[in-house]
């Protein structure tokens, strides 16, 4: 993970993840507004991106008001931030990487919690570093026994918000995140 110079030690994390977050994995019904495409070119492959411009607008915000040190927590690795990011005008934010020595369907190795999920254990390594600092989690992937685990840990002190897939993070969402993190409104949500 690259160095964090601006950031404060008891400025909150964010954990961000791409697909089914920034990324809505369908065209969502015009209710939730216009969302734009993209397309990204990844190890010769080519993606299709489609975000909604007020959410990208909101998450910078964010990020430059210092409310969270926002951080890429995806399988999309150092590719958010060098190629998803500038695609969708996200900021530039660091990057937790996915472990080298991932097991099968992306378990890792704890060692109070035996296997769990990469993305878990990443949080948890966080949590291990700075007990009792908020932090927030989107993921369109964390399930119940997730959200219970990092609950249950006294040490937890986080808003752990599960994005539907399609439309992926809206600002509903992001004014419960701004709220969290103790933010004022902003003209974006």
């Amino acid at each position: 993970m690259r160095a964090e110079p601006t950031s404060r030690p008891s400025t909150p994390t964010w954990f961000l993840d791409v697909d089914g977050v920034v990324n809505a994995t369908r065209t969502p019904h015009q209710k939730h507004g216009r969302y734009e495409t993209t397309d990204v070119a990844v190890a010769g492959a080519v993606y299709r991106i489609e975000f909604f411009a007020p959410v990208i607008a909101e998450i910078n915000a964010m990020s430059r008001e210092r409310l969270a040190r926002v951080v890429w927590l995806t399988t999309w690795n150092d590719e958010a931030r060098t190629v998803l990011a500038p695609a969708v005008g996200l900021d530039d934010f660091d990057v937790c990487p996915q472990p080298r020595d991932l097991q099968p369907r992306g378990w890792v190795s704890h060692p109070r919690r035996g296997e769990i999920w990469w993305k878990t254990g990443r949080v948890l390594e966080h949590i291990d570093s700075q007990p009792g600092a908020p932090y927030v989690w989107t993921d369109d992937l964390l399930d119940r026994d997730v959200k219970r685990a990092l609950r249950d840990d006294t040490r937890s002190n986080g808003l752990l918000l599960t994005t539907m897939a399609t439309p992926g993070l809206t600002l509903t969402n992001l004014q419960r995140v701004r709220a969290f993190l103790g933010g004022q409104p902003s003209s974006a949500s």
